[in-house]
């Protein structure tokens, strides 16, 4: 997203904001990525409604699902190069 990109205003519910700000937060997105990102698959599905035929972009999956998975798989690295390190220390 630029700088120069076209702006709306608008004005939403506080509450509703307080859920924007929560997903924004729990997808490691700003609200304005995660506004873009609930439209632009809203109208896709629209687009979908309108002509059966076409074919389906599977949706892309929450980043902090990888990055859940990243962060254990870096985990268990950092134990399993522990473990090496003192089998090659006890050698």
């Amino acid at each position: 997203m630029r700088k120069d990109d076209p702006q709306i205003n608008l004005r939403i519910p506080p509450d509703l904001k307080e859920r924007i700000q929560e997903a924004a937060k729990k997808n490691r997105r700003t609200q304005t990525a995660e506004i873009i990102a609930r439209l632009e698959k809203t109208i896709r599905d629209d687009e979908l409604e309108l002509n059966p035929n076409a074919v389906k972009i599977p949706d892309i999956p929450d980043r902090s699902d990888y990055i859940e998975i990243r962060d254990h798989l870096l985990s268990a690295v950092a134990q399993i190069e522990a473990l090496l390190q003192s089998e090659d220390q006890d050698d």
